[in-house]
């Protein structure tokens, strides 16, 4: 009975005082969009794991609300600093879109420069930290990317009088991407 109770002891202290390698998923994600040659509105996003958000938009056009034609001047309604809470099946949607991307092996590759609208997007999840930018992003993100634009565009929000900077990554990643296409 005692060497039962010994070897019990031994597999509880050996397996049952390990930390465990529980993952702790998506921390917080950084949205950047640019303007184009064209009606491509400029956001830049902060979407945290509790679901809240600040949003700085920077440059939206007017749209015709019969046709949402682009009318080619500012929407000063909507731009600005905001802040304000995802719903929970947009924010459902981001996280269900995240797990299934791979962000681990995950690319954006494509031309450096164009008259599109480029991508950033940083994410912090598991305790890392993956940047990823493109003019032109993976397909398998188009779901993710029209989700953050949807928490830009349609997310109930109120305006901040505080200023606040959305993280942009940094020097060394800038730098990088501009010397990797000469």
């Amino acid at each position: 009975m005692s060497r039962l109770l010994t070897i019990l002891f031994i597999i509880l202290t050996t397996f049952g005082c390990r930390p465990t390698d529980k993952k702790t998923g998506l921390e917080k994600i950084i949205f950047h969009s640019t303007g184009c040659f064209g009606s491509c509105p400029t956001y830049h996003l902060q979407l945290n794991n509790d679901k809240s958000f600040k949003l700085f938009a920077e440059s939206v056009l007017k749209r015709d609300t019969v046709s949402l034609n682009i009318l080619g001047k500012a929407d000063t309604t909507k731009m600005g600093y905001f802040i304000g809470q995802s719903d929970d099946t947009l924010f459902q949607q981001i996280t269900t879109e995240l797990a299934t991307l791979g962000l681990d092996t995950i690319n954006f590759d494509g031309p450096s420069y164009t008259d599109g609208s480029s991508i950033t997007l940083i994410i912090y999840y598991d305790g890392k930290r993956r940047y990823l930018q493109s003019y032109f992003p993976t397909p398998k993100a188009d779901k993710l990317i029209s989700s953050l634009y949807n928490v830009c565009e349609s997310s109930p929000k109120k305006r901040s009088n505080e200023k606040f900077k959305i993280e942009e990554g940094s020097i060394f990643e800038r730098v990088r991407r501009f010397f990797k296409h000469y």
